[in-house]
């Protein structure tokens, strides 16, 4: 039973820290973009893709309290490990669907500023 729940664990963290990389690519490159589409046009300066990652891992530094809490709290209540392991998955993935969201709203927006620039 050890041996299969230390596989679980394993690949479990594996894919967790993929996701975390993959969310980070993503919340930079969405940064990187909304930048040059709003911010620049301001006459503000243009940042790199690592910039933008950079700026998004200092800004989850400040918010990932909040997600060891919630995971924190979950584990206290003696609730089934599993569960609290999707929940966090659920958190991760959320967010990258969040991001998601983000750049198309926000490209909608600048593909309207570009249509109707005096509106």
């Amino acid at each position: 039973m050890e041996k299969n729940c230390f596989a679980f664990c394993l690949i479990a963290l594996l894919l967790f820290s993929w996701a975390l990389v993959v969310n980070s690519v993503l919340a930079g490159f969405v940064l990187h973009n909304l930048w040059a589409w709003f911010m620049m046009p301001l006459g503000i300066s243009a940042i790199s893709i690592f910039h933008a990652m950079g700026i998004m891992s200092v800004f989850n530094v400040f918010t990932s309290g909040i997600l060891l809490t919630m995971v924190h709290n979950q584990q206290n209540k003696e609730e089934d490990p599993d569960k609290a392991l999707w929940k966090v998955a659920g958190l991760v993935f959320g967010s990258t669907a969040g991001f998601l969201t983000i750049w198309l709203v926000g490209y909608i927006e600048y593909y309207l500023m570009t249509v109707y620039p005096g509106f």
